[in-house]
């Protein structure tokens, strides 16, 4: 019975790992898309849609706004809908935005898909605390925030160098479209484990 029950426990542990991975992944996309644009590809955007240093500038203005505006709604809806569903809903339009805007062929739609892009950026990090604090032990709560702020900001690491030397070697449409891709890839994944796990604690 003890054998059982330490099974039961380690089945349990590994299943909560698995959640917190595919989360913490969709926000290594998150912040990976707060970083990338417009800094590394600013020179290229500039050429490309022939626009002012304000105007490239204002597409990283836009994603804080929306994305420090949105905080005010997104623990409310957490709470109410769950984390899981929250950050699904919240990855989905991420995905579609990311995919989106190396696509624009002129400036408002960069602005439009850029907005859109931030508001499911937003919701990613609150619905990932909270998550955390409904899988794991209270006393635990701090590492495992400390971890996947790691993975997180990690996604910002890779939006600096070596996000522009894809640029420099595809181009910065295809190195975003790319990292589009990958993110729609990461939410399938945690979609289809989100439901093998239902909403709630992982006994």
């Amino acid at each position: 019975m003890q054998e059982g029950n330490s099974y039961s426990f380690f089945r349990s542990e590994w299943r909560k790992l698995l959640l917190l991975l595919c989360m913490c992944l969709l926000y290594f996309f998150s912040y990976f898309q707060r970083i990338a644009v417009p800094g590394i590809c600013f020179d290229e955007l500039q050429v490309d849609f022939k626009a002012s240093a304000a105007a490239i500038t204002a597409l990283g203005s836009i994603f804080l706004y929306i994305y420090g505006f949105a905080q005010f709604f997104i623990g409310v809806l957490a709470d109410r809908y769950g984390g899981r569903r929250t950050m699904l809903a919240g990855a989905s339009i991420l995905a579609a935005a990311g995919i989106m805007f190396p696509l624009s062929n002129s400036l408002p739609m960069l602005y439009i898909s850029r907005a859109i892009l931030a508001a499911g950026a937003s919701t990613i990090f609150l619905s990932l605390v909270k998550e955390i604090d409904t899988l794991f032990n209270p006393r635990h709560f701090a590492i495992w925030l400390g971890i996947a702020l790691f993975m997180g900001y990690s996604g910002g690491i890779v939006g600096t160098y070596p996000l522009e030397r894809a640029i420099s070697h595809f181009g910065w449409r295809q190195a975003l479209l790319g990292a589009g891709l990958l993110s729609l890839a990461a939410l399938a994944i945690a979609f289809i484990v989100f439901r093998i796990f239902r909403e709630g604690r992982a006994h």
